[in-house]
């Protein structure tokens, strides 16, 4: 079918190959038809709106026609009445007046000195020791070791050594003793009254050396 249909096709192709003497032409050129041309019309011109005419102040009226104004009418004066002045008040004399007498000034007699407590008792006898304590120690350094040595003692009501004990000692025997000997040698004042218990007052004290 194929090779028939091919045939068919050379043999309508063979007169028109035969007239252009074995030359195979290309049909004919045909132009294109003319593009058509636009050609743009302006738009129609809006006519502007006239501005409209200004209107002119109104001037103002005349001299001659300002109607002057009408005065207003006085008023009528009314008669014042007047009051009958008010008597004048008694004038009261200040200097009359007795003014109280000052509250009596009372006299406290001046207060007891106050009894010397326990504490303030206790640094009487730090300044006590500090006044010999320089002169006592210094001859004796060589004999000491650093150290401290807490002690306990009483006083009587005289302000005398009752009892002496050591409670603590880091340095040595030596300076120990000179302790005991220090304070039995230290002159107090008698101990206030209120201070004792069963007549004796109880002071710790801590002695150091460096």
């Amino acid at each position: 079918m194929l090779i028939r249909t091919l045939l068919i096709l050379v043999a309508l192709a063979a007169p028109a190959f035969a007239q252009t003497g074995g030359r195979y032409l290309n049909p004919p050129f045909s132009p294109a038809p003319p593009k058509p041309v636009v050609v743009a019309t302006p738009a129609p011109e809006t006519p502007k709106p006239k501005p409209k005419p200004r209107r002119r102040p109104t001037p103002p009226p005349d001299a001659a026609t300002v109607t002057p104004e009408t005065p207003a009418q006085a008023p009528v004066p009314t008669p014042a009445v007047t009051e009958p002045a008010p008597a004048p008040a008694e004038v009261i004399d200040k200097t009359a007046v007795e003014k109280p007498a000052p509250p009596p000034v009372v006299k406290h007699p001046p207060a007891p000195p106050r009894p010397i407590s326990a504490a303030a008792y206790t640094a009487k006898i730090k300044t006590a020791f500090a006044k010999r304590w320089t002169d006592a120690v210094q001859p004796r350094m060589s004999e000491f070791q650093p150290g401290n040595v807490s002690v306990v003692f009483k006083l009587d009501a005289e302000g005398k050594v009752a009892a002496f004990s050591v409670t603590e000692n880091s340095s040595n025997e030596a300076f120990a003793k000179f302790c005991e000997q220090f304070v039995r040698d230290t002159p107090f004042d008698a101990p206030p009254a209120k201070a004792l218990s069963d007549g004796q007052i109880e002071v710790p004290f801590t002695f150091w050396i460096y």
